[in-house]
């Protein structure tokens, strides 16, 4: 608690064991001391520089943890798709694809699960914004009637979003995996 210094003023003392009012007679006539309950404004500007640097401190890594997120969910949409077109061969018997809906944006764009007589059997969304998806030589992914890669190699696609990079294979026997190991 804290009561001002001097009569009239706003500068505050600290007094322990004080509670709420203090009389203190000055001659004749008795002054009044309430406690003081604000901040002054020196306490004000210090929070706020404070609060201020550990922002621009945390900025940085709140943006790689947010890139980071956004490569996470867009190889697993990826992922998701190329499993599903495995499977989907595998169940019908005969030959699907996953191939991009635009060919004018490639990978990045939405891409379509179709099946082997050219329908449409499922729709994956965009990748982010900014994202850049590098698939040599790969203008779609073919599964053959036993869910194998109806290629000769396997299909490597590699995903960067600012720093962050990403790899995905499909192997010769229709395997989804991380990384570049089949």
């Amino acid at each position: 608690m804290c009561i001002p210094a001097y009569p009239r003023t706003s500068c505050c003392v600290d007094m322990p064991d004080l509670r709420l009012v203090i009389v203190e007679i000055l001659g004749k006539r008795a002054v009044i001391h309430q406690r003081c309950n604000a901040f002054s404004l020196i306490e004000l500007l210090a929070a706020v520089t404070l609060v201020a640097t550990l922002a621009a401190l945390l900025a940085p890594a709140f943006t790689g943890l947010v890139q980071r997120s956004r490569a996470d969910t867009d190889m697993h949409n990826l992922a998701r798709a190329l499993n599903y077109a495995h499977l989907e061969a595998l169940g019908r018997g005969q030959g699907v694809q996953v191939l991009p809906s635009d060919s004018t944006q490639g990978w990045v764009g939405e891409l379509d699960v179709e099946a082997a007589d050219t329908v449409l059997l499922r729709k994956v969304p965009a990748m982010s914004h900014g994202a850049k998806v590098i698939a040599p030589g790969l203008g779609a992914i073919v599964f053959n009637s036993l869910g194998g890669l109806a290629q000769a190699d396997k299909a490597v696609i590699t995903y960067e979003l600012g720093s962050v990079t990403r790899s995905l294979a499909v192997c010769l026997n229709g395997r989804v995996v991380q990384g570049n190991a089949c």
